[in-house]
């Protein structure tokens, strides 16, 4: 794995730093994102997914013992997203081709956050449980929800509930309607409920770039989640154009991706520039790993180059970060602890703020 010869405090001196008029990292913990530090994606909704009860989140919103033991706070925010039905439809990719997600898509995407031993609910028993024994009974995770993408493509959908005109996604107007009817639904829905250890912060957008064509809809959306004072975030692969306008667009935090873990020949040195870009353009950063690096020394390298990058060029404490480790891997590095265990205690050591590259 990738390994920095210098001592830790000379390390510090080799970090990028925003030169004269650039805002440097998007600071974690801050009223403007929300109070978010450390945003964990949790992929909830289709019958393959990690069923997300009290046990499964447990590890996440605490870091645990050997024997599933509560000993400390872990991620403090959770974004809920899905990007398709079971039957395989999108909610948020545009192919321009049938079959194309209905109104009761969009309805079984709302539900699916309130089932009643998964999703919202397993996050509120987790925060329950772990509140008890770390003796902060009283203490909430944040909460951010995905919202499908109108489709511009869709040009008969609904009506919704209570209404009787179909829409037509190719106007602005009717994208607008329904996207203010699922944060609408959403936020009733969650209002209705009983969570007392979660915060409902704001809402994601799924999309990974910004095409012109969503643009006019994405400033709108942000102006409509602001008059309810919701927040809303962004997580944009690391080539998107234009994201240095990301303040112009509305969004109240964005973290990039670095895009380095899933390719194979990817250079570490991605994450230079992943630091540079972030840090030129006030954003944060992502975090990114799966199954895989359990499974190869090449994958596991990757994972370790994210927290030694982190640890190096400052965004471990300097940045308010997302969390994509693909849909069960923290759990997987309990139920694998000859090799997960190691991996498990160095991102809580990061999270923390406590971690330092590996030395020979």
């Amino acid at each position: 794995m990738t390994k920095y010869l210098l001592p830790w405090m000379l390390i510090c001196m080799f970090a990028p730093s925003a030169v004269a008029g650039e805002p440097g990292y998007l600071k974690p913990g801050t009223p403007e994102v929300g109070g978010v530090r450390h945003l964990c994606l949790i992929y909830h909704g289709r019958k393959s997914r990690v069923a997300w009860t009290r046990e499964a989140l447990l590890p996440y919103v605490a870091y645990v013992d050997r024997q599933g033991n509560p000993v400390d706070w872990l991620f403090d925010s959770f974004l809920f997203t899905e990007f398709a039905h079971d039957t395989g439809i999108s909610f948020y990719h545009d192919t321009g081709k049938k079959p194309w997600p209905t109104v009761n898509d969009w309805q079984w995407l709302v539900d699916a956050w309130f089932r009643e031993n998964t999703g919202l609910i397993g996050l509120e028993r987790a925060m329950d449980s772990a509140g008890k024994v770390l003796k902060e009974p009283n203490r909430k995770a944040n909460v951010v929800i995905s919202v499908p993408l109108p489709q511009q493509s869709i040009r008969e959908f609904g009506p919704l509930p209570g209404q009787n005109r179909v829409l037509d996604f190719s106007k602005l107007e009717d994208r607008q309607k329904a996207l203010a009817w699922y944060v609408d639904c959403v936020s009733d829905r969650y209002a209705k409920g009983d969570y007392p250890h979660l915060r409902l912060l704001g809402f994601y957008w799924t999309s990974e770039t910004m095409p012109d064509s969503d643009r006019a809809l994405v400033k709108w959306f942000a102006r409509y989640l602001h008059r309810k004072n919701a927040k809303f975030y962004w997580i944009p692969y690391f080539s998107a154009a234009g994201i240095e306008h990301w303040k112009d667009w509305g969004f109240d935090a964005v973290m990039l991706q670095p895009n380095h873990f899933f390719h194979a020949k990817s250079p570490a040195s991605r994450l230079t520039d992943t630091a540079k870009r972030a840090m030129g353009a006030g954003l944060g950063v992502e975090m990114e790993f799966d199954g895989r690096a359990l499974q190869s020394d090449l994958f596991r390298e990757h994972f370790y180059n994210y927290l030694d990058a982190g640890a190096k060029y400052g965004w471990m404490t300097e940045s308010v970060l997302g969390w994509y480790e693909g849909g069960g891997s923290i759990k997987m590095m309990l139920d694998r602890p000859d090799k997960g265990r190691e991996m498990y205690d160095a991102l809580y050591r990061f999270v923390k703020g406590a971690y330092a590259p590996k030395t020979p």
